[in-house]
């Protein structure tokens, strides 16, 4: 049995496994205010990380591809290179929107070229090789 499963046990023997839940609730719902109000006041890893988590699935966001796909663009109009990666693969996928190569092509080039601040994100490179690859479609 796993160290997880052993504590996990116990927990609920001892009745402490309700109190861990409801502090782990309260741990996220705080990540994600302060992830919104960061967001809001234009902290553009704030938006990207935002969209992350509704496109995860993760850390108590309920699934929501339309809602990532909002949080990315935030991010994008802050020219934040990994924003430019994500929101890609959500139009590569069709996740939240309808699928779109072209478009998904266009985001990994902005997202490998970077911006101003010659920030830029591998992944959106490494993405952007992998559609060449697989499609055989040249970039424009």
């Amino acid at each position: 049995m796993s160290h997880v499963k052993v504590i996990l046990r116990h927990m609920q023997k001892s009745g402490k496994m309700k109190s861990i839940l409801i502090f782990i609730l309260l741990m996220n719902f705080c990540i994600a205010m302060e992830e919104t109000e960061a967001c809001d006041k234009g902290n553009r890893q704030a938006c990207w990380h935002l969209g992350f988590l509704y496109e995860q699935n993760s850390q108590g966001f309920r699934k929501d591809y339309v809602k990532a796909k909002e949080f990315y663009l935030k991010a994008c109009t802050k020219k934040f290179p990994p924003a430019y990666t994500s929101l890609g693969l959500l139009y590569a996928y069709g996740k939240g929107v309808k699928k779109d190569y072209l478009k998904a092509e266009e985001l990994f080039m902005k997202a490998c070229y970077g911006n101003s601040n010659k920030e830029i994100s591998v992944d959106g490179c490494y993405f952007a090789g992998v559609m060449y690859r697989d499609t055989n479609q040249s970039f424009s």
